[in-house]
């Protein structure tokens, strides 16, 4: 039984790219980084992990693709009546540009999180097919805009994407909603980022001395 268990485990497919995946834990607060020079940092990061050979591609995000502990909030959407009772929230996670292809996580409808989603432009938001579905049943998620209940997160996010559902919290017997909060349009203490997911050509193992050189 225990051994069906693990393999039934190591083969459940997660909704994400686990191969030849590397994750490396890097803390830009503790290294002495304020929030005005997160996003310098990031573009600077990312340039010199995607430029090692074997590097097919790199991305920032604030936790891991699936982790035991979950940043979640409620969720205004503008223009969308509540029912009484109703509770509408969801779990969020900020990445930066790259993230899902990173991850392989298919895009079904809009577009992505990408490198025109600045500190200045529209505050851009990315949704998992649970959440669209859940909240917009009629499949035009993209183009809403909603608000977060959580005080740290200023503005007003567009969904600009939807992608194929993923396991992100560790232990979850069914599919969340999920929202992926571009990293760059943050602020404040939101905008550390956490893990660095590298998608390398062949076993990752051998890029771990090249990123650690490169950061």
């Amino acid at each position: 039984l225990f051994v069906r268990t693990l393999h039934n485990l190591r083969n459940r497919d997660l909704g994400f790219n686990q191969t030849n995946l590397l994750l490396v834990n890097i803390n830009p607060r503790f290294a002495g980084y304020k929030p005005g020079q997160l996003n310098a940092l990031y573009e600077r990061m990312l340039t010199r992990i995607d430029a090692l050979p074997g590097v097919l591609s790199a991305a920032v995000s604030g936790q891991l693709p699936i982790a035991r502990g979950n940043w979640g909030s409620p969720i205004t959407i503008i223009g969308r009546r509540t029912t009484p009772n109703e509770v509408v929230s969801t779990y969020l996670q900020r990445v930066s540009a790259g993230y899902f292809e990173t991850l392989g996580i298919p895009l079904l409808r809009g577009r992505t999180i990408n490198a025109g989603d600045t500190a200045t432009s529209l505050k851009a938001v990315v949704v998992n097919q649970t959440l669209a579905n859940l909240y917009f049943p009629h499949g035009d998620a993209v183009g809403h805009s909603f608000t977060v209940g959580d005080p740290s997160v200023k503005g007003t996010w567009q969904i600009v994407g939807v992608v194929r559902d993923s396991q992100f919290r560790a232990g979850a017997k069914e599919q969340e909603a999920m929202a992926y909060l571009a990293l760059t349009q943050l602020t404040e203490d939101d905008q550390y980022a956490y893990w660095l997911q590298i998608q390398t050509a062949g076993d990752p193992a051998h890029m771990m001395g090249e990123a650690r050189a490169a950061l």
